[in-house]
């Protein structure tokens, strides 16, 4: 549309819960395909995934997993290789997913280790210089973790990286892949 003209709206229905007084409930930005647009946000207990058609009707909805986070939720959906991947690390049950983006069916998880800070990072897709596409994540408790996105399958992962909360996605330059971590008055680390 060229006019800017409204086509459609969709209201979800919110339980105000903690967060951060910086953050909001919708922190989270969408993903969008071809066919669908995703969107992701915290409850008080969970990770909530939504896709609706580009006519704002909904095609699915689905819980992606416990939630639990002193400041709120903010990490976002990607769409990578017919995959809608969630990266879910928090100090509950933590976990990255990838989901059929027709009927929102999981199609891998990749369990974490329960505990430590959430992480508030998108993840970032990085292609290698022999085309092989990984999706890479941040975390306090698991540093970089890069996952072959139609599998899950686990390519490499490096622990100790972070002392502080990761936001920030990473971002990618060539061959390089940069990410900084911090908190409040607490330092930064890149």
């Amino acid at each position: 549309v060229d006019d800017g003209k409204l086509l459609w709206t969709h209201t979800e229905p919110l339980v105000v819960h903690g967060k951060h007084e910086l953050n909001s409930f919708s922190s989270s930005t969408p993903a969008v395909d071809a066919d669908r647009v995703y969107f992701l946000w915290s409850t008080a207990k969970q990770l909530m995934l939504l896709a609706l058609d580009h006519d704002g009707r909904q095609v699915w909805r689905k819980p992606v997993g416990a939630f639990q986070a002193k400041w709120g939720g903010g990490s976002s959906p990607i769409v990578v290789e017919d995959v809608v991947v969630v990266g879910n690390d928090n100090q509950a049950r933590s976990s990255l997913m990838g989901l059929n983006p027709l009927n929102g069916e999981t199609l891998w998880e990749h369990q974490r280790r329960p505990g430590g800070p959430a992480s508030y990072a998108t993840p970032a897709v990085y292609r290698d210089q022999n085309g092989s596409t990984q999706v890479l994540f941040t975390s306090t408790t698991h540093g970089f973790t890069s996952l072959e996105p139609s599998s899950g399958k686990l390519n490499w992962e490096t622990n100790g990286v972070f002392q502080s909360r990761c936001v920030s996605s990473p971002v990618i330059f060539g061959d390089l892949v940069f990410s900084t971590a911090g908190q409040g008055g607490g330092g930064r680390q890149a």
